[in-house]
């Protein structure tokens, strides 16, 4: 993408009226994050594990590398509340073996190192129904068709909504949560 048309996409989220986005799953170009910390829109940024469970060593040892990069290059950024570190990785098929427990042990060590690397922000995933506990954040998968949505916040089950609720609105789920981190009161619409 152009530089502008970048400029426009991120103009154009934040004239919608929002002000949290969830990045994709590659290294983000630095016009975003900087209009991003210009827009007041807080960020979930995310490492490229996505999907298919784990990989062998050298996947393992990339994605470590991937997650330190992304922590060193964009510590800098206030607008960043979250490091994500992965995405949908109970879905098996993408590797020959799929072992829960090799994902869940993978799973915290990079939350270990995130928090490390970073001990003023917490982690989040979305959709690994076993690994739940393991981030400070944990989305499920919320799509505008669902039924019910249960938000975990730190580990700890923040309550349900369902269809009929007055939080749920043609265009999806709006949630308000509120995050707690010291004196710090973090608030942004989950949808």
């Amino acid at each position: 993408m152009t530089d502008d048309l970048i400029r426009k996409e991120m103009r154009m989220i934040k004239d919608l009226g929002a002000n949290f986005i969830r990045l994709g799953h590659h290294q983000q170009s630095r016009l975003v994050l900087d209009l991003c910390d210009e827009l007041g829109l807080m960020v979930w940024e995310e490492v490229p594990w996505c999907r298919g469970g784990l990989g062998g060593d050298r996947y393992q040892t990339q994605a470590r590398d991937m997650l330190r990069a992304m922590i060193d290059q964009h510590f800098n950024h206030p607008s960043i509340i979250l490091w994500g570190l992965g995405n949908e990785n109970d879905w098996p098929g993408d590797f020959e073996a799929f072992d829960q427990e090799k994902i869940k042990a993978f799973m915290t060590e990079l939350n270990v190192m995130a928090h490390q690397l970073d001990p003023s922000r917490q982690t989040a995933i979305r959709r690994c129904d076993f690994c739940k506990d393991i981030p400070d954040v944990y989305s499920p998968s919320i799509y505008s068709n669902c039924a019910q949505v249960e938000l975990f916040v730190n580990g700890v089950s923040a309550g349900t909504r369902t269809r009929n609720s007055q939080d749920f609105p043609a265009a999806g789920l709006r949630w308000l949560v509120t995050l707690r981190e010291g004196e710090n009161v973090i608030r942004w619409m989950e949808s």
